[in-house]
């Protein structure tokens, strides 16, 4: 079955436990996910729309509330656990939008590139930081979650040493 990340994504917070969009949503910005994937809040419910076609969420209306409740079903949850098998196994490129950029970084004067460079390092150090509290505030959350922490921490921690390492490699 054909499933995009963004339903990926969603069907993993549902398998937790059952949600609302609203609370799905404050999920994904909790979690810091708003840093790496493109699901906006006007696509959520849209997705789990889709999810549902697809026979792999249910939706249910709670009791005197105009809202649905999600959950996965027992096919979404096989779908899941085959999908994330996958993308964990197949490496494909994480970083599309820097590495794009960096294809193109020859046309930039050195200064252009070198100030390019300070502000994302600048944005990376400002990420770690609401990273790391994040971190602190979330000891308790999924084990996926603190796996998502960890992995992020440590990427951005890589990234910030790359920079500056080709920051002194330019200015020489």
């Amino acid at each position: 079955m054909d499933i995009s990340l963004t339903e990926l994504l969603l069907l993993g917070i549902l398998a937790e436990k059952p949600q609302h969009g609203y609370h799905i949503e404050h999920l994904i910005e909790e979690r810091g996910m708003r840093k790496w994937t493109e699901v906006g809040f006007s696509s959520i419910y849209y997705v789990l729309d889709r999810l549902e076609k697809k026979g792999l969420a249910a939706g249910a209306h709670t009791a005197g509330k105009a809202q649905k409740r999600y959950s996965i079903t027992d096919k979404g949850m096989v779908i899941l656990k085959e999908e994330t098998k996958k993308r964990i196994e197949k490496r494909r490129p994480s970083n599309m939008h820097f590495m794009t950029g960096l294809a193109g970084s020859w046309l930039l004067e050195s200064s252009e590139l070198i100030d390019a460079f300070k502000n994302r390092r600048n944005e990376i150090k400002k990420d770690l930081q609401a990273l790391q509290k994040k971190i602190t505030e979330n000891k308790n959350a999924p084990r996926s979650a603190r796996e998502l922490f960890s992995l992020s921490e440590a990427l951005l921690k890589t990234e910030a040493d790359w920079i500056s390492a080709e920051l002194r490699r330019i200015k020489k």
